[in-house]
């Protein structure tokens, strides 16, 4: 079951990280009516949920087999530099500049990847409780989908020690968010996709819904 994916360019020809089960692939998309399999690469004892690039990197949050880190600038032999595996069950993960973010259970962790080969655990984000399953990152805010809970907003301007801002309780097993500009997108499971307009942290403002015809897990822009 793949659970994530990116897109990303290696040596100019672009390409799928895709996560799922034990295994993160690499897919040569430069012509996308004819994608190739480049490598398969199994980890042992993940669930990998969440894929990340970052340069010529890739980030997995591989479940209970926590943070896993390979250079992936030959695709087709992906090379493990660093893992970190203390981090609970790791569900997602986010770039934003020499940072990583991952929801992992009841806490997101924030890890400086300024050197990906040696990782340094920077601070954690509790929010407002609930079951981290996902996160993302907008000038100096994070934005935590706590499953149960709602949206956690955070200021994580100094990662190690995170300010909660505020929470939207805007409906129950949230999955994802992303950002277009001002905008926020989240996939709220039964109850489909919300907009929100994030020009203001402190204050988002609904906007609409989006109902799906299944339960919404998951949206990229």
């Amino acid at each position: 079951e793949v659970e994530d994916l990116v897109r990303t360019s290696i040596g100019g020809i672009q390409h799928l990280v895709v996560s799922g089960g034990a295994y993160v692939w690499l897919i040569n998309v430069q012509n996308p009516t004819t994608p190739s399999l480049v490598s398969t690469v199994p980890i042992s004892g993940a669930i990998c949920e969440g894929i990340a690039t970052s340069g010529t990197y890739a980030y997995v949050a591989a479940g209970g087999a926590g943070l896993k880190i390979y250079n992936i600038a030959t695709p087709a032999t992906p090379a493990l530099v660093a893992s970190m595996d203390s981090l609970a069950y790791c569900e997602a993960v986010v770039i934003s500049g020499q940072y990583a973010y991952i929801a992992a259970g009841t806490r997101s962790h924030i890890v400086d990847i300024s050197n990906p080969a040696a990782p340094v655990y920077a601070g954690q984000i509790a929010g407002y409780g609930g079951y981290h399953q996902s996160i993302n990152v907008r000038s100096g805010y994070a934005y935590v989908c706590n499953y149960s809970a709602g949206l956690s907003i955070v200021n994580v301007t100094n990662p190690a020690s995170p300010v909660n801002v505020m929470e939207v309780r805007a409906g129950d097993r949230m999955a994802k968010i992303i950002f277009d500009g001002n905008y926020a997108y989240v996939a709220i499971g039964d109850s489909g996709m919300k907009i929100f307009n994030v020009v203001n942290p402190a204050s988002p403002v609904y906007l609409s819904t989006t109902q799906t015809a299944g339960r919404s897990r998951s949206l990229s822009y």
